[in-house]
């Protein structure tokens, strides 16, 4: 095995020699790499390669049959790369470190919760991509269907009149102990006018259990007839005094019953399951209260349990119970979503008069048929439902609900004022702000010049509405009529309070969406017409949208070049590194150049070195390489590094005035006066204008080399300089001096003395007059 190393301004390779490429590996520490060589053994000739201020040592050492050489570095390499070559020789390349090269890794460090994956090519997450409505915005308007939940009491099931009929051993025979005229009252429903009937029929002596089963009957009458306090007082004695017998039983379930219409559903739920323990399936009442639990289970929103109920096979259900059954299980379905199957149980049931005489389940057949998009059915049942409810909300609903059917088969210009009688009938409510919002959106589709007008109402609408999901909707419409109008600005604004204010909301991720779209060219407008610091700001308002990386990365690269204008370097170089972190490797090479540029122009020169040398390893021909490298040498001239920036001089120098300039500056102050003549002169030639400090080290190196005329020449065209004029003439003074005129000299300094402003060279001139005249006096003396 042999070893050798090629130096490059950043970069070391050490190249390994064999008879045959060994196993090989490697293991790194901070400042310590070992190569790991199998089978390997240093030839006879083998010699190190000189040490240095980087690599300060390399010591090799042999185990069994396995060579290790061990490099140890003054400062942590920043990347080490181990390969063979093509000739079959092993080479570690090693993009060596500097007292600095913790800085890149440091910044990074501070960054931590900024660095994402790498950019996909689609990301499903970007809302913009997965909203309905993208780049077509003027669709929500006119297409977005808010969710709305029309609530409807429900209708509980009572065994067919009366009850007694469901108590053993008589059953129906018990129906005898009425009066034919008090049946045929009860099957027309007019059960207030028997109430008077069985106080009389309940004073005739009947017998103990006969006038019992009337006791309950009435009990039942007054519940049908809607008095609770009676029916209650009545219901309960019964089932307290008798809690044993069929009559209290009975009398608790009615009462149960009592309390799921007119009071509390979850108590009678609750109740209804502890009195499932006194019920067989084959007992008359188990179908009633089955179904009875299922009614205070839809009631309560506890769906699940209405589904395991429903499924239940070990209960009969005679007569017409079947068909509520039935009728329940297309509530059920309808309560949980389950449309297609709802919307199939209901039609089943369509054409009997058990729909139509529970306005619970037609609420759920309208609202099935409605999502089905049978708008002409939907309407005429919801216009059918309308004269059966008595709540003011769900009746506005319902008004609103028809509307929005029509809509959807008269056309929208015909339908405005539907929905303005709804607004005005129903204020103060959902329907009428939902109602509000569509009259709006109607006469923004159907009048384009109604922009402003329309933006003006949705404000309103959202800031008078009671309920946040119509809030919601009307200050996201609002938004986006501002953008459609031109308003951009304003639309953003609101959407950014729409996002803060609204974290729980169906149109949320359309809102998000909407702000994604706009806030490019917003931003780009702004960085455009120098409103640099509005651009921060409402960048940095939005972060997030970058951070999850929904918004193009090369506006960052605007943002992070509008933090350069206004100086803020800081926040460019985190925002250059972001894209570093972010971009694909091949888009990478673009944001080198204005990183190191902001860390030069934030006074930060070690990150220049370090992101210059990062940049030089992997872009060694790139497009950047000159202008990284000018900014490299400023920097190291900056801290007075000039060996350093020397050594990174390209030789030949290539034809770059400003390299040039830097190059005759670092030859000046390593005092190669011939070398910075040199370099200066060939830009005269190229009658390219010098700088004035240019100026001054070109007459300077002259002087230093003896070229007196040439320097006077330069000098005299500097004295008017308010800089470097003194100086200058004080070098002209000397001139004289060296060319024997010393009347000449003595002249010029004395004028600088006299006229001069600057303190220092009027001291050295008033040496040198004081020398002169010394010495003049000691020639006197000794030359009498």
């Amino acid at each position: 095995m042999k070893i050798a190393k090629a130096d490059g301004k950043d970069i070391a390779q050490v190249f390994f020699s064999f008879d045959s490429l060994p196993k090989y590996s490697q293991k790194i520490g901070n400042k310590r790499i070992d190569i790991l060589l199998e089978k390997t053994r240093r030839a006879e000739e083998f010699q190190l390669f000189a040490t240095d201020d980087r690599i300060i040592r390399v010591v090799p050492t042999t185990r069994n049959d396995m060579t290790i050489v061990s490099f140890f570095f003054r400062y942590q390499p920043q990347k080490v790369q181990l390969d063979t070559s093509s000739d079959g020789k092993l080479v570690l390349e090693i993009l060596l470190g500097n007292r600095y090269s913790r800085s890149y890794q440091d910044l990074s460090e501070r960054l931590k919760g900024l660095t994402v994956v790498e950019e996909e090519k689609i990301d499903y997450s970007n809302p913009l991509l997965s909203s309905p409505y993208a780049y077509n915005w003027k669709s929500f308007i006119q297409l977005y269907e808010p969710p709305i939940n029309i609530s409807v009491p429900i209708e509980y099931t009572t065994p067919p009149f009366p009850a007694i009929a469901l108590i053993p051993p008589g059953l129906e025979k018990n129906s005898e102990l009425l009066p034919a005229e008090m049946l045929q009252t009860a099957a027309l429903g007019d059960w207030n006018t028997l109430v008077p009937l069985f106080l009389d029929l309940l004073k005739a002596p009947n017998g103990l259990e006969n006038q019992k089963m009337i006791a309950l009957t009435y009990g039942e009458v007054l519940l049908r007839a809607g008095d609770y306090e009676g029916a209650f007082k009545q219901l309960y004695l019964l089932k307290e005094k008798y809690p044993d017998e069929h009559i209290g039983i009975i009398a608790k379930y009615l009462l149960i019953l009592l309390d799921a219409k007119f009071r509390d559903p979850y108590l009678a739920d609750y109740n209804f399951r502890e009195m499932e323990q006194l019920i067989t399936p084959d007992h008359p009442l188990a179908p009633y209260l089955l179904l009875s639990r299922v009614e205070t289970a839809l009631a309560t929103k506890q769906f699940e349990q209405a589904r395991l109920l429903l499924n239940r096979d070990d209960i009969a259900f005679p007569g017409n119970t079947q068909k509520i059954r039935e009728l329940r299980q297309g509530d059920y379905y309808n309560g949980t979503a389950q449309l297609v199957k709802a919307y199939v149980s209901y039609v089943l049931l369509k054409d009997s008069t058990l729909l139509h005489a529970h306005p619970y389940s037609q609420n759920g057949y309208c609202n099935t048929i409605y999502l089905q998009k049978k708008f002409e059915q939907a309407a005429s049942c919801y216009r059918e439902l309308a004269p059966r409810v008595s709540d003011t909300a769900a009746l506005g609903l319902i008004s609103y609900r028809t509307s929005m059917a029509e809509l959807h088969f008269q056309g929208g210009n015909t339908i405005i004022s539907g929905f303005a009688r709804v607004a005005d009938a129903f204020p103060d409510t959902e329907a009428g702000s939902r109602a509000a919002i569509k009259q709006t959106d109607l006469k923004f589709l159907y009048n384009t010049n109604w922009g402003k007008q329309a933006a003006d109402q949705y404000n309103q609408i959202a800031a008078t509405s009671v309920l946040r999901p119509t809030v919601a909707e009307a200050s996201f419409k609002e938004a986006i009529v501002w953008s459609l109008i031109g308003q951009k600005g304003k639309a953003i604004e609101l959407l950014t309070d729409f996002l803060r204010n609204f974290r729980i909301s169906d149109i949320r991720d359309s809102a998000l969406a909407l702000l994604i779209d706009l806030l490019p060219g917003e931003i780009e407008r702004l960085i455009k017409e120098g409103k640099n610091m509005e651009a921060l700001v409402l960048a940095k308002q939005n972060r997030e949208l970058f951070q999850n990386n929904w918004i193009s990365l090369q506006l960052l690269a605007q943002i992070a070049e509008a933090y350069q204008k206004v100086g803020i370097y800081s926040e460019a170089q985190r925002v250059y590194l972001y894209l570093l972190e972010m971009s694909d490797v091949d888009k990478r090479e673009q944001y080198f150049l204005p990183l190191v540029r902001a860390a030069f122009e934030q006074g930060e020169y070690s990150l220049v070195e370090d992101f210059g040398s990062q940049y030089n390893y992997n872009y060694g021909q790139g497009n950047d390489n000159l202008a990284i490298l000018l900014l490299r040498i400023k920097a190291l001239i900056a801290t007075s590094r000039f060996d350093e920036a020397g050594a990174l001089l390209p030789s030949p120098l290539p034809e770059n005035t400003e390299l040039q300039l830097l190059a005759a500056d670092i030859y000046f102050h390593d005092l190669n006066y011939a070398s910075s003549r040199e370099v200066l002169e060939r830009l005269n030639d190229r009658k390219i204008p010098l700088p004035i400090d240019a100026q001054f080290r070109l007459a300077e190196s002259k002087y230093q080399l003896a070229d007196y005329p040439g320097a006077a020449t330069l000098f005299t065209a500097l004295v008017d300089s308010k800089t470097i004029g003194q100086q200058s003439l004080f070098r002209l003074a000397q001139i004289e001096r060296k060319q024997g005129n010393e009347e000449n000299a003595l002249k010029l300094f004395r004028k600088i003395v006299d006229k001069g402003t600057d303190d220092l060279w009027k001291q050295y001139a008033q040496k040198e007059i004081e020398y002169s005249e010394l010495n003049s006096s000691i020639e006197k003396m000794t030359n009498p």
